[in-house]
């Protein structure tokens, strides 16, 4: 089988086995970033077939320079403007992430009062390293797509082709799709009763169970995951490329179709789990304030925590496997794992006033 059908074919199982579920929205309110990531999708697919057809019914007639400037021409402005208005809508949640980055320089001043070997990378900024990625698989796209066009209409067709797939819309889709799901994560932080348990629990945790090493290999896993699931897409996208680009006459066609599915079968799983995102982080306090009601000795408080931890370090560790594999169960396992780990690591930065645990069991049960 030659590269072109094995890899068609891949995509083709792939976008049947995600199919149409990812599409059902979780929530009954459209949120803002939902819509540009699958407008964008969407009209990545009208403008492939399009283009499909002029490739296909007009390059032997002749007519595909006045089909180019009538129908390709505003379309590719079109779409210009919507990756222009999507980048701002992204850079408008920047102070968001700033906010959550903030965060986590707390949370690396109170790691090292436990002596981390290794403290959080607080200076790590998202959209900085988005970017990077971005403008990497920019200069592949150009380099081997470009074969000296000779109109300026061409160029920008390339260009705009460059940018449609999956770094712009998937990347910079996914930090918008994080951070408008990051206040409202951070909204359900802010309930007090909710903080002052998990706060106690998450201190105990550290001093009783002597877990301090355990998190940091989590978090260590975590951004070693994030790095290595960026840098397989670009691995990835620099293989389709190359091979399918070149393989016969509309490869570099199916690149893009190829890619707008891959697309597909990437982002609206993710957008779709992190709805679910605030749905578990609610059953996450249940079960710490179940524990903390009913576990009255150290020894099986911190058995049972153990036990939870054990569960949530084992989805973190689907991740490295994750960013090998696109399956809807990973990325849920993904997404749910990090998440949950952040959303600890925040509680932690939490100050609250030390008190011991028992005086907290006797003034909840109250």
């Amino acid at each position: 089988m030659s590269p072109v059908l094995r890899d068609m074919r891949k995509v083709s199982l792939l976008s049947c086995y995600v199919g149409l579920s990812p599409l059902k929205f979780d929530n009954k309110q459209l949120s803002v970033s939902k819509i540009v990531v699958f407008f964008i999708t969407l009209y990545s697919l009208l403008l492939t077939f399009v283009a499909l057809v002029t490739d296909v019914f007009f390059s032997r007639r002749n007519y595909e320079g006045q089909l180019a400037r009538l129908v390709l021409a505003p379309l590719q402005a079109l779409s210009c403007i919507l990756i222009f208005l999507s980048s701002l809508y992204a850079f408008c949640h920047i102070k968001k992430l700033n906010r959550f980055l903030h965060d986590m320089e707390m949370v690396d001043a109170y790691l090292k009062k436990f002596n981390f070997s290794k403290s959080f990378p607080s200076n790590l900024s998202i959209p900085t390293s988005s970017l990077i990625c971005v403008v990497i698989s920019l200069v592949i796209k150009i380099n081997l797509i470009t074969d000296k066009p000779s109109y300026l209409y061409v160029t920008l067709q390339h260009i705009v082709w460059a940018l449609i797939p999956i770094p712009i819309y998937q990347l910079k889709g996914f930090l918008m799709i994080i951070s408008s799901r990051i206040e409202e994560i951070l909204a359900i932080l802010r309930d007090t009763r909710s903080n002052n348990t998990l706060c106690v629990l998450t201190k105990c945790h550290c001093l009783v169970a002597r877990s301090a090493e355990q998190l940091n290999d989590a978090v260590s896993l975590m951004f070693f995951s994030i790095i290595l699931f960026i840098f397989i897409l670009l691995i990835g996208e620099l293989y389709s490329l190359y091979f399918l680009s070149f393989v016969f006459k509309y490869g570099k066609m199916l690149v893009r179709i190829t890619w707008i599915i891959y697309g597909f079968t990437i982002i609206i799983p993710l957008v779709s789990t992190c709805d679910l995102i605030c749905k578990q982080t609610q059953e996450f306090y249940q079960l710490l304030y179940r524990l903390m009601i009913h576990d009255k000795s150290d020894q099986v408080w911190g058995n049972t925590f153990m036990s939870l931890y054990t569960c949530l370090k084992k989805d973190i560790k689907f991740c490295a496997f994750g960013a090998f594999c696109i399956d809807n169960k990973l990325l849920k396992s993904i997404s749910v794992g990090i998440l949950t780990h952040l959303i600890i690591l925040i509680q932690v930065s939490q100050e609250i006033p030390d008190y011991p645990l028992n005086a907290h069991h006797t003034e909840v049960s109250q």
